[in-house]
């Protein structure tokens, strides 16, 4: 990682968990092109280099920066892959681009001016390696669907400040906790503080893929960093358990296709009928989502609720133990 975090208002901020593919694409493009290390395997990696190659000299803008049509809006709700690609066809050129060019003209490589200079060329090419790179991986995210959910219970679950320090650290690659700093290993990394609002988003990648949105802070008495971090791509956790180190799919878990990674996770929790509260604990959920799933489930006739005393215990009926049966065991 290239920044470093001033995690000291860790307390005021809200973690959001989001599903960004686009952004996934475009970082498995811009590895490609050389412009940042992406972990990926084997198979993933000759594809996207065969599909890739031939718009290779008209990326390398981005080893210098992510033009803005490429930037996903992160206060937005994602746009799909295609949406996406629509969107960067009808783009105008950058003026702010032009500008910068113009400023360091005489360090940036002629291959990179040109692309400057002609930024439909550029995100012609950008548009349809992002294409090529999404169709390598686009089969991995409704697999992913499990993961993508266990990582959403557990931004879900960040409470504490101690609690979020070590889950960033844990979740992006090549960093260390240092006192309120989370620090990059670049040489001469940027600083920049947390914005209120921080977005996490998994990308379909392994170490040390990790990425970092920002923007410019308003500066004032109490802010001492120009940049604030707005978003942070990590890579998704449990990868391997979808792809073995090839890349080629792994056989898929049925349940969870059946009925999605949560409620596959409730069914599986109740081996034994259990209260509430220790469901919630087991399947790592909040007490009103885990109320929310089992009442889904409670109408499929899979599990009941029963008042025992002054707790309410939910077991799995002989339908859901038919289930677990064929499904789930």
């Amino acid at each position: 990682m290239f920044v470093d975090l001033d995690l000291r208002n860790l307390d005021e901020v809200e973690f959001v968990f989001t599903r960004r593919p686009f952004t996934s694409a475009l970082l498995h493009v811009a590895g490609t092109a050389g412009a940042m290390p992406v972990g990926m395997p084997g198979v993933w990696r000759q594809e996207l280099h065969r599909l890739i190659r031939p718009h290779v000299p008209h990326l390398q803008l981005l080893r210098y920066v992510v033009p803005g049509p490429l930037s996903e809006d992160i206060y937005l709700e994602p746009l799909s892959i295609d949406e996406k690609l629509r969107q960067i066809a009808d783009a105008p050129e950058d003026p702010n681009l032009l500008d910068a060019a113009h400023h360091f003209a005489e360090k940036l490589p002629l291959g990179v001016r040109q692309m400057i200079d002609n930024q439909p060329r550029f995100h012609q090419a950008a548009a349809r390696s992002i294409r090529d790179a999404s169709s390598v991986t686009r089969e991995f995210w409704p697999r992913a669907a499990a993961l993508l959910d266990h990582e959403e219970r557990r931004v879900d679950l960040m409470r504490t400040a101690s609690d979020r320090a070590a889950i960033l650290a844990g979740l992006v690659p090549s960093t260390r906790l240092e006192g309120d700093w989370l620090r990059g290993t670049s040489g001469t990394p940027i600083r920049a503080r947390l914005a209120r609002r921080v977005e996490l988003f998994p990308v379909l990648a392994g170490a040390p893929a990790s990425l970092v949105v920002m923007e410019r802070s308003l500066r004032d008495s109490l802010q001492t960093h120009e940049w604030a971090a707005v978003g942070i791509g990590y890579p998704l956790p449990g990868l391997g358990t979808l792809i073995d180190e090839t890349g080629q799919p792994l056989p898929e878990q049925p349940l969870e296709t059946l009925v999605g990674s949560i409620r596959s996770s409730v069914l599986m929790a109740l081996d034994r009928p259990l209260g509430m509260g220790e469901l919630a604990q087991a399947v790592q959920l909040t007490p009103s989502r885990t109320t929310y799933h089992v009442e889904q489930l409670e109408r499929t006739g899979v599990l009941i609720r029963q008042r025992q005393g002054n707790r309410v215990v939910v077991e799995r009926t002989a339908r859901g133990e038919n289930l677990m049966n064929l499904f789930g065991r």
